[in-house]
Formats: structure tokens, C-alpha cells, sequence
């Protein structure tokens, strides 16, 4: 292959008509014959990996302790509302004459509003290059940190909410934790300094007892439950009763066998002072179990949403002389509760 070989004489040709010469043209170098892209499309500098997915759509302690993801509005809008409809009414005796009372609906809203949150993921193309030195991809991993924020704020909003009105909103976005729809706060007889098998037991059936009571008919034991307990509390699914043969949770799971527990370190002193807590919350009937039973057919609806409008929403990529710079967002209505009456909470009170 051959190769053009400029003499001294030819580049000082080319100096004196401005070529090659940095004072002569912009920023020390050849313009170009094209328009700077400055809006190079995000697809052609990003590429999330299936390493990067996993950490957006992968289950996090919100998602054990409150129930599914839903998208529920899309990204631009700004607050949200849950019709929830009751019927009324009452029967009278047969009369041929008479007229028989008539049945009407007792229409109620819930209102959320729409927190969302960004983050810039920016890649300096010195720095990326001295990583790939150590066969790391700077790129993907500063793009799973990112995504990683995102889902920690996720996941804080679902279980304590927004403190005062989101920005554009009319309306407070509450957790878990502080949803002023909830059953009571009861404490446990079991403490720190008395914590056996018997009296936990006794807490945790009561817990459980009070949901199916409350819940007439739409819960029963042999329901999907769901008991989220403090990190600090695990010492006590070990506990053993007196003959030594059984824990509570198999003791537990002999009367109400699918209930789930989950430890959850959000719960740790998540009461007025400090103090542990945890929370049941029984699922919705599925469809056979609706039919075996006879239950209207909005026993499907969840008893608790994690609600959002985008889990990582892409911005453009700004393509600098050295460094790209992307923003990606999400979108969270906090923790949206149709059915309070299925869920309980207990406090340790030492």
C-alpha cells in the first residue's frame, strides 16, 4: 500500500494557506465538511445490558412486603386516583303494593401524587479508557450505579412516602409505614427481655386472626399472606417450643400454609420511637379461588400497588468533546392501599 510523503517545502506550502495551522483554524483543527452532531440518538451510545436490566427489574424488600409494581400514569402527568365503589342498601319484606327499598353505591377516591427523581450518568472517554485497561467496562457500570440510586429512592418511597406535596402535585404520596388508612399500631406481649415460643406464637395467630376477621370472608387461612417482620426480630423464627420438635415458622405454617415471611430491615424501629415492627398483608383470592367461594369479582384487586409511571425513563445523550452525559429517571406514586382492611401491624414495644 502506498504512502504520500509530505517534503518540508510542501508543508510549509500548506502552512502559509492556513492548513495544519492552529492559529488559522478553529480550536487548532480542521473544521470539517459537516454539521456537529450534538444530538447523536441515545440508542447509538447506549446499550443496557441484561447485567443492567435485572437491576431495574428485579425484586427489592418494597416488592415482598407490599405487593406488585403497576405502571399507573405515564411520566408527563401528575397526580392519580383510585376509584373504590361499595354498595348499599337494604331489603324490606315482600309487599305487592309496597315499594322495596332501593340499592344504591357509596363512591370513595384515593388520591396520590407523582414524585419523580433523576440521576446524570456521565462517561469521561480518559477515564473509560484507562478502566478498560483493567477490563472493566466504565460505561455499563456507571450505568447500573444509576440505576441502582433510582431503585433505592424506589424502594424508600414505598415504604415512608414523600415528606409534604411532590413539585406539580396536589397530593401527598404515602408508604407503607405512614398510610393513614391503616389499622392501628397493636403491641406484641413479646419483648426483648421475654420473648418465647408461646407468647410469640399467641402474637403472630392474633396478628393474623384479626386480618381474617376484619376481612369477612375475603381472607381465610389458608389465604396467601405475606408477614414482613424487622431484621432485628429474626431471632425470633427460631424460637422452639417446649418439647423442642417444632419453630414457629413451622408451627405457624401447620394452620395458615401459605403465608410467607420476609425480613425486612425497614421495619427496624419503624414505630414512634424507634421500635421494631411488623406488618401482615394478605393477597388477593386469584380467580379459582373466587369462583370456589362465591366473592365478588373485585376481590382481585390488590390489597396494596407499588405504584409508578417509568422505572428508568431515558433522557438524550450529550455527546462533549470528552465526556456523554444521559439523565434517567423515575417516576413513583408510593405505596397505593384499595384494601386496608387486609393488612395488620404489630409493635415490639422493648
Amino acid at each position: 500500500m502506498s504512502r504520500t510523503i509530505i517534503t518540508q517545502n510542501e508543508l510549509k506550502q500548506y502552512q502559509a494557506a492556513g492548513i495544519f495551522n492552529g492559529i488559522k483554524t478553529m480550536d487548532g483543527g480542521f473544521g470539517g465538511l459537516t454539521t456537529p452532531n450534538v444530538n447523536m440518538p441515545a440508542g447509538i451510545l447506549t446499550q443496557l445490558s441484561q447485567h443492567i436490566v435485572s437491576i431495574i427489574t428485579r425484586k427489592r424488600t418494597a416488592d415482598e412486603v407490599i405487593g406488585r409494581r403497576m405502571k399507573l400514569l405515564d411520566f408527563e402527568q401528575q397526580d392519580f386516583l383510585i376509584p373504590i365503589i361499595e354498595g348499599k342498601g337494604e331489603t324490606s319484606d315482600y309487599s305487592d303494593v309496597g315499594n322495596a327499598p332501593i340499592v344504591g353505591m357509596n363512591p370513595t377516591y384515593i388520591y396520590t401524587g407523582h414524585k419523580r427523581f433523576s440521576v446524570n450518568v456521565v462517561n469521561g472517554s480518559l477515564k473509560n479508557a484507562q478502566l478498560a485497561q483493567a477490563r472493566i467496562n466504565g460505561e455499563a457500570y456507571n450505568m447500573s450505579t444509576g440505576l441502582e440510586r433510582l431503585a433505592i429512592t424506589f424502594n424508600d418511597i414505598a415504604f415512608t412516602g414523600v415528606p409534604g406535596i411532590p413539585e406539580g402535585s396536589k397530593y401527598p404520596i404515602y408508604g407503607v409505614l405512614n398510610n393513614p388508612d391503616l389499622p392501628a399500631y397493636q403491641a406484641t406481649e413479646t419483648t426483648t427481655a421475654d420473648a418465647t415460643f408461646e407468647k410469640f406464637y399467641k402474637d403472630v395467630v392474633g396478628l393474623i386472626e384479626e386480618v381474617i376477621s376484619r376481612a369477612q370472608g375475603h381472607v381465610l387461612p389458608n389465604s396467601k399472606m405475606v408477614l414482613a417482620i424487622s431484621n432485628r426480630r429474626n431471632g425470633l423464627l427460631s424460637l422452639i417450643n417446649q418439647i423442642g420438635n417444632k419453630s414457629i415458622k413451622a408451627a405457624i405454617a401447620e394452620s395458615y400454609p401459605n403465608l410467607t415471611w420476609v425480613l425486612a430491615p425497614e421495619l427496624d424501629g419503624a414505630y414512634t420511637g424507634g421500635l421494631d415492627v411488623m406488618y401482615l398483608r394478605a393477597e388477593s383470592l386469584d380467580e379459582t379461588e373466587v369462583k370456589e367461594k362465591g366473592l365478588e369479582t373485585d376481590s382481585l384487586v390488590d390489597s396494596a400497588i407499588l405504584g409508578f409511571s417509568e422505572l428508568a425513563r431515558a433522557g438524550a445523550v450529550e455527546v462533549h468533546s470528552n465526556y456523554t452525559l444521559q439523565t434517567i429517571s423515575s417516576g413513583s406514586l408510593g405505596t397505593i392501599i384499595p384494601k386496608p382492611y387486609m393488612f395488620g401491624r404489630r409493635y415490639f414495644a422493648s
